[in-house]
């Protein structure tokens, strides 16, 4: 369950920094391809479980 909701903090984290780069480009074109988008939150989310691990694996060391 902590798992799932980690993963919904990225995705809103990642669905807040689209939102906000399109909003700052000039000639923004509002492209919301489901795969690439959530091929961003996926790779965020594998670089954050790593941390993760790292983090505690370092701890018990």
């Amino acid at each position: 369950m902590k798992l799932l909701l980690d993963f919904f903090k990225i995705f809103f984290i990642v669905v807040i920094w689209e939102l906000i780069s399109f909003f700052i480009e000039k000639d923004a074109v509002l492209e919301w391809n489901i795969f690439k988008f959530l091929l961003k939150v996926s790779i965020i989310f594998f670089l954050f479980l790593t941390l993760k691990y790292l983090s505690k694996k370092k701890d018990a060391n």
